[in-house]
């Protein structure tokens, strides 16, 4: 199978031998709209990576509500690093937010080539451990008690991400999405959109937020600018941890 759709994953790890010797066993999975990939504690065999479209991942609360985690687009991998955990089952559903064109690799063709490849056993374990950081960062940050902070200190990590010229985000999710990750109802996050537009703390076009002045936005809940500082992420790609799912 030709590796010309995917790009900023797993593959950028690999030689071209091992692209191909990963790729070549693979097989294409269509998923519309709506439908599920796997549910929360369904055995892990194999993992995916996304061609095109967006998925999903969450967990149903005991109120019975929906907690979005994350949603996830073309190039990123689901279940990578369950392959590396004996008899490992899905921590949470995923599920087509639109129709979506995956590659699914099975788990022992992984394993055959880090088996096979020390330097690939390397680099894999020094990306999940910057993922295992990732993890701890989401936890200090859903752990605030201020939902303006949490809001605040997800904007500047996309910020830091997206690496945009000017002072602005591009929201990727509906802001259902947004809220149910951020730990909020979506009332209380539409509260904080509008009192932060009225006091000229952020402008809103379309899908994008623009900040008039960020020294003023922090002030506003407390917070340094300091979360909107450029970080310096491993092998010199800013979005490469949130191609590491699970």
């Amino acid at each position: 199978m030709k590796n010309n759709i995917l790009d900023n994953n797993i593959l950028q790890l690999m030689t071209s031998e091992e692209h191909v010797q990963m790729l070549e066993t693979s097989r294409k999975k269509f998923l519309p709209k709506g439908q599920v990939l796997f549910q929360h504690n369904d055995p892990a065999h194999v993992f995916y990576l996304i061609a095109s479209g967006k998925i999903k991942l969450f967990r149903t609360t005991a109120a019975g509500r929906e907690k979005v985690f994350k949603t996830y687009d073309k190039g990123n991998l689901i279940g990578v690093i369950l392959m590396f955990i004996p008899n490992s089952c899905y921590p949470m559903t995923a599920q087509a937010e639109q129709d979506s064109e995956l590659i699914v690799v099975k788990k022992k063709v992984l394993l055959d080539l880090v088996s096979h490849s020390p330097r690939l056993a390397e680099h894999l374990l020094s990306c999940m451990g910057c993922h295992m950081l990732d993890l701890m960062n989401n936890i200090d940050k859903l752990t605030q008690p201020d939902a303006g902070q949490r809001l605040i200190i997800h904007l500047g990590e996309l910020y830091q991400i997206q690496k945009n010229h000017e002072l602005f985000v591009t929201l990727t999710d509906t802001k259902q999405v947004l809220a149910s990750q951020l730990g909020m109802q979506p009332e209380t996050l539409s509260r904080l959109f509008r009192k932060f537009k009225e006091d000229n703390l952020l402008l809103e076009q379309k899908n994008k937020l623009y900040f008039p002045d960020i020294d003023k936005l922090c002030h506003a809940v407390d917070l340094t600018p300091d979360i909107f500082l450029k970080k310096s992420l491993p092998y010199n790609d800013p979005n490469y941890l949130s191609h590491m799912v699970l």
